[in-house]
């Protein structure tokens, strides 16, 4: 058995041409789902990376593995497995081309859970020659053990700020006089340039003759607000991957193995921590202890129309969060009593799907209903992983960057990046 995991940083699902978007942005992965399965409607269980990725290879929620926040001080116990142990319990040979414990090790030496029980893992950190370089680690991997069974992860950084793609991956125009204008086709070029390099890898695996025996899944830890405007403690962002709307939660989900993967679509409510089940189910293994997450195979062979009801996600990053989503409402609940942002936050996403104008006062019910429905499924999780407190109330938050404007000023300088309109547009109250 071969597994290819793509797992794209900051790559929004509504940004591919194959999600519906009118730019061209991903012919390789376009011609992967064309041929494969894809889940109209994934979603990760927060808006940042550590937890993102841990729950992915995990299969369980932050409630169960207490992993709730980018650059979280907390490990994750040793006796929770990730897919490489599991993978390498199964005599696959284990092979990382990722950044999620070597990028941080020198600031933090923190995150080891990350490289477990690979048999290689490394990453080349030349931002000027892009991840071709990485890309070119992947394909080489792929030549070299084509006889082996493996399990080879690729976590591409880009589209990730600060947005700067190669000069011959800017194929879209954009309005000289918009910044925001700016910074999309440039996340969008940045989209292009990673869809070039999976067609590498497409490229490699049919050239050692082993494509159609690869299960080939390409995901994402979580998305990115392109001009949404979020509010997150005060100030409004326009860019970047705060807080809990749908352009930050929302991820592709796309898989391919003939035979075994039919070729098809659904639009059921899928979270990362159901990655790891669904790989155990279509390869035979048997996971070694509970998970959270579902195997979405049964979603996939029409044996069933959904797996949940509701997905659940929560931020404890930038912000104290948690939400509830289900195929039409939104709510988010403030955790934090310091902040000033609203305590419940509803949405009708069907009447609005970009989550504009908060319904809590017009429907105070429904918010009541959902909040009590996430009350009780958080309850459940933290009792099922024999956790006597909640540890995203009980950690404090990681990052102060909302407090100080000046974090995002080398971002807005190296491609208008981040644009920072918190006091203007307060002031003007748009």
């Amino acid at each position: 058995m071969k597994i290819v995991l793509i797992a794209v940083d900051t790559l929004r699902a509504d940004h591919l041409n194959c999600y519906g978007y009118h730019r061209a942005t991903s012919p390789n992965l376009d011609a992967i789902a064309a041929d494969g399965f894809v889940f109209t409607r994934c979603f990760a269980i927060g808006n940042c990376t550590h937890p993102g990725f841990t729950a992915l290879f995990t299969g369980c929620y932050p409630e169960t593995t207490a992993i709730t926040a980018h650059w979280t001080r907390v490990d994750l116990a040793e006796t929770t497995p990730m897919l490489a142990e599991i993978a390498k319990s199964q005599s696959l040979r284990t092979f990382a081309i990722d950044n999620l414990h070597d990028r941080w090790q020198e600031r933090w030496r923190l995150y080891p859970w990350f490289r477990r029980a690979y048999d290689r893992y490394e990453f080349q950190q030349d931002s000027n020659a892009h991840e071709s370089a990485n890309c070119d680690l992947v394909c080489n991997l792929i030549r070299e053990h084509a006889a082996d069974d493996f399990l080879l992860f690729y976590h591409p950084w880009y589209p990730h700020a600060p947005y700067q793609p190669p000069d011959d991956c800017q194929p879209f125009d954009w309005d000289a006089n918009d910044p925001l204008s700016d910074v999309v086709a440039r996340y969008d070029g940045e989209i292009v340039y990673t869809d070039r390099e999976i067609g590498r890898i497409v490229g490699a695996l049919v050239a050692a003759g082993i494509y159609d025996e690869t299960l080939l899944i390409v995901t994402s830890d979580h998305g990115e607000i392109m001009g949404e405007g979020r509010i997150a403690r005060g100030h409004r962002f326009n860019i970047s991957h705060i807080d809990l709307g749908d352009e930050c939660l929302r991820v592709p989900l796309v898989l391919r193995l003939p035979g075994a993967v039919p070729i098809g679509k659904s639009a059921a409510l899928v979270q990362q921590p159901d990655v790891l089940s669904t790989i155990a189910e279509l390869v035979g293994w048997e996971l070694p202890r509970r998970v959270d997450g579902a195997s979405l195979v049964p979603l996939m062979r029409g044996e069933v129309d959904s797996v949940r009801d509701a997905v659940h996600f929560m931020e404890n990053t930038y912000q104290k969060q948690r939400g509830i989503r289900t195929a039409t409402h939104k709510l988010k609940r403030n955790l934090d009593p310091g902040d000033s942002a609203p305590r419940q936050e509803l949405y009708d996403l069907v009447a609005d799907p970009l989550e504009q104008f908060n319904l809590v006062d017009v429907e105070p019910a429904l918010a009541d209903e959902l909040e009590a429905r996430m009350a009780a499924w958080v309850k459940e999780r933290l009792a099922a992983a024999g956790r006597s407190e909640d540890p995203v109330l009980a950690q404090e938050i990681t990052a102060d960057a909302l407090n100080k404007p000046g974090r995002f000023d080398y971002e807005r300088g190296c491609a208008h990046a981040y644009i920072w309109r918190a006091r203007e547009e307060g002031a003007s109250g748009s």
